[in-house]
């Protein structure tokens, strides 16, 4: 687990969209535009958060919150700092924020290839709730939609 008082986790802010997309480029297979990291950190019901280390943004993880339930819209970490336990602490924020905006769920996709990060979600008490078939764009793969069932 990461030592939590190494890191310094905010709210992202348009600074921060260069050094967001340099990790997305790295870590996924299709990244988001620079139009919709804009929009995932500026939109109305989304809050998005870096977690630096030593002033330099080493993860990401965004939330989208719509009529009381919380969607994690992409949680990343840079490949030299992953297995370090950033994302546990990513994911811990991103539950923080749903429970004080009052949410009732968190739900996610992930790619069902992505076996890693399915486990990891489960240790974090998720549940496959289901499988949205085609999801992915650039692949066709299917994803499994994953749920919190206590926030």
């Amino acid at each position: 687990m990461a030592d939590a008082e190494a890191f310094t986790i905010r709210r992202a802010e348009l600074r921060d969209v260069r050094d967001i997309r340099a990790i997305d480029a790295q870590v996924y297979s299709a990244p988001w535009s620079e139009n919709l990291t804009i929009q995932e950190i500026t939109g109305t019901g989304r809050i998005h958060f870096v977690i630096e280390e030593a002033h330099t943004i080493v993860g990401h993880a965004g939330l989208a919150i719509l009529d009381g339930d919380a969607h994690i819209t992409t949680i990343a970490v840079g490949p030299d700092n992953q297995r370090r336990g950033i994302g546990d602490l990513l994911l811990a924020e991103l539950f923080t924020a749903a429970r004080a905006n009052g949410c009732r769920a968190l739900t996610l996709e992930v790619r069902v290839s992505n076996t890693g990060a399915i486990a990891f979600y489960e240790r974090h008490g998720m549940e496959s709730a289901g499988v949205r078939p085609g999801y992915y764009g650039d692949t066709g793969e299917d994803a499994v939609i994953m749920w919190s069932p206590q926030l």
